[in-house]
């Protein structure tokens, strides 16, 4: 573009005039197209963003869903010791008072 301007500055007024318009429209519809592009591209990163944070927030659920699930199961764990503890006091105690 620089040099269509340089080259139509030399030659007469009128002429350069509107060669020098020509190139400001040219410029300003690649501008535009330009534009176009960039909004196009921030829609798609935005509609990706959207996406991925939906995903994010279902593996925070899922992650907090199988934290509960541990945690039961180790009060089942716990609770299945405790009852292994006092069958073992039951069997000491059957065993000791028949010995007795």
């Amino acid at each position: 573009m620089g040099i269509k301007i340089i080259e139509a500055t030399r030659g007469k007024s009128r002429q350069s005039t509107c060669i020098i318009i020509d190139e400001v429209f040219q410029l300003a519809d690649k501008s535009a197209n330009s534009l176009k592009l960039i909004e196009h591209i921030a829609i798609r990163i935005q509609g990706e963003t959207k996406s991925i944070m939906t995903v994010i927030e279902e593996e925070k659920y899922q992650v907090n869903k199988g934290i509960k699930l541990a945690e039961e199961a180790q009060q089942s764990l716990d609770n299945i010791v405790g009852y292994t503890n006092n069958i073992d006091q039951l069997v000491y105690s059957i065993s000791y008072g028949t010995l007795s």
